[in-house]
């Protein structure tokens, strides 16, 4: 799928390990439309059950960006990579 110059479109990131929240938040301050799927989970700690919130795809978060953004989003801390296809990111079709 080729890329359009003024296209939004929606891409997955890779993000360091168990960073995907932060990430988040750091796409929140840069105003970078994102979406990261949660879900909330019961935990078990030694003391107590914890009802706590845990992405449902670890290691990943998603952006609706144009393509000049691609670097703002890389020169977040704790985004690595964007998932590629053929060299080039590859854009995640509106459907999906």
């Amino acid at each position: 799928m080729e890329i359009e110059k003024n296209c939004r479109c929606w891409y997955a990131v890779y993000t360091a390990p168990r960073a995907e929240k932060k990430v988040r938040e750091r796409f929140q301050q840069s105003g970078i439309e994102h979406y990261l799927p949660v879900q909330m989970v019961t935990r078990k700690w030694h003391d107590r059950l914890k009802k706590v919130e845990q992405p449902v795809l670890t290691g990943y978060i998603f952006v609706h960006i144009l393509p000049e953004e691609m670097k703002q989003v890389l020169m977040t801390y704790g985004a690595i990579a964007f998932v590629r296809e053929h060299a080039s990111p590859a854009p995640i079709p509106d459907n999906q």
